[in-house]
């Protein structure tokens, strides 16, 4: 009797743990929203992992899904603007395929290198990770070269809470 009645305490206490801490994190991203609302600076890089977790890419934001919405056809050219750790750009990667290819910029260098290391790990090579100071290096080809999708403005509309 007594060991049902601990293990039933200590299943209600994990419980409220897990709530507790499911509601510090909505808390803490809500208040990072606000924030970013007012004060404009990029994400620490540490926190691509935080917001692109596996319960947010199975169940709320999937990124096939949102690849599929793109309404992307093989070979175009893509460009997405804050990668974080890939997941969706490789999921538009992936519908791209064979000859197309998504240029994912940065202004953190260490995301890019993040990324760089997980698409030589994967073998994906229709991926360009490109730092910001190579975009500006690089501006007057860019601004002839023909994309066919933004991929960051899709991402963005299909779920204006982003």
């Amino acid at each position: 009797m007594d060991t049902e009645l601990l293990l039933s305490f200590f299943i209600q206490f994990l419980i409220v743990i897990v709530l507790l801490i499911i509601i510090y994190v909505v808390f803490m991203l809500t208040i990072f929203k606000l924030i970013r609302k007012y004060y404009h600076f990029p994400i620490p890089a540490f926190l691509t992992k935080v917001i692109d977790n596996p319960i947010r890419r199975r169940f709320i934001h999937k990124p096939d899904l949102i690849a599929n919405r793109m309404h992307l056809e093989p070979g175009m050219k893509v460009l997405e603007i804050g990668p974080g750790k890939g997941s969706y750009t490789k999921a538009v990667a992936k519908q791209i395929l064979p000859n197309g290819t998504v240029y994912a910029i940065d202004i953190q260098e260490s995301v890019i290198i993040n990324l760089q290391k997980r698409l030589e790990k994967e073998g994906i090579s229709n991926i360009k990770p490109i730092t910001i100071r190579k975009v500006l290096i690089m501006a007057p080809k860019i601004r002839k070269m023909a994309l066919d999708k933004r991929a960051s403005a899709y991402l963005a509309k299909s779920n204006p809470l982003l």
